[in-house]
């Protein structure tokens, strides 16, 4: 965690650190000071969360209850013990597990990704290792999208598909914002825009653009931005949502298929006002922005 919500947490759990105590062993000094059931708290917040890369896709039909997605959870195979023969962006189901306090539940996974070459002295010989990641997909009852957190965008309809076969969840789809609908109702929905990435028709000059506004200044004020805005497509963004005197949420997103990384340390309440956001938008949800910044876009 970065100092600074380190120390939202202190405050928030009333802890007094001696001065003897520098920022790096604020973590360690938490770890001895907080109850098991204030860590159990961090844990359930923050554990999975962070800056996360969440990757989206929609349901048919809402997400079943808790207790309906425990039990179709244990349909899983158990994780080998040990694999022979490594497939890669193969998910292997790891646990499943409720967050009661952010009425969620998780899927924990890992899989193989990047192989690797390693010279054995031993042998004389050229080995290939594949790289173990670990990833979560996130299901949040009576919503429809699909959260799976991981790096690696290959893995992210395997785990998903695997889930909806052994889990018997409703068919599902990729989420693709990427139209001028949806777009439009997002920069309706944020609080500020602080970079955009902007591609063209083939007909056009430039085959796209990246725009960046300078420190407090959001980018949909900007005349260039509305020149750009208008002329193309907004592929991608990075954004703020939350007022400056509330805590604020900052990550970057792509519209097709609907990929989002968090920048800033999120917990997940934080990153499930995201994900309603999100749902809101593709289902032709719209938002009341500031009228000022967006009368251009939105007569």
């Amino acid at each position: 965690m970065p100092p600074k919500l380190l120390h939202v947490l202190i405050e928030k759990y009333q802890v007094a650190v001696p001065d003897s105590v520098n920022e790096f062993g604020l973590p360690e000094f938490l770890i001895q000071e907080l109850s098991a059931n204030q860590l159990e708290e961090i844990l359930c917040d923050y554990g999975y969360a962070g800056k996360a890369v969440c990757h989206y896709l929609i349901l048919n039909e809402t997400i079943p209850s808790i207790v309906e997605l425990e039990l179709a959870s244990k349909k899983f195979p158990p994780q080998p013990e040990k694999v022979d023969h490594p497939e890669q962006d193969s998910p292997l189901f790891e646990y499943g597990e409720t967050d009661v306090r952010n009425s969620l539940f998780r899927v924990r996974f890992s899989y193989f990704h990047d192989t690797q070459t390693v010279y054995d002295p031993d042998t004389s010989l050229i080995k290939q290792w594949f790289s173990v990641y670990n990833g979560t997909m996130v299901l949040r009852p009576g919503k429809r999208l699909i959260e799976v957190r991981a790096s690696h965008r290959p893995i992210v309809r395997q785990i998903a598909y695997r889930a909806m076969a052994t889990m018997k969840l409703p068919s599902m789809s990729r989420l693709n914002l990427y139209t001028e609908k949806f777009v439009q109702s997002f920069l309706q929905w944020i609080n500020s825009l602080n970079n955009a990435r902007l591609t063209f028709s083939a007909e056009d000059e430039l085959s796209a653009i990246s725009l960046s506004a300078k420190r407090a200044v959001d980018l949909r004020t900007t005349d260039k931005f509305k020149e750009y805005f208008h002329d193309g497509y907004l592929r991608g963004a990075h954004v703020t949502i939350g007022k400056p005197e509330e805590h604020q949420i900052n990550f970057r997103i792509f519209f097709r298929d609907t990929r989002v990384t968090f920048t800033s340390f999120a917990n997940e309440n934080e990153i499930s006002l995201v994900a309603d956001g999100l749902e809101r938008i593709s289902g032709g949800g719209e938002f009341r922005g500031p009228r000022k910044i967006l009368e251009q876009f939105f007569e």
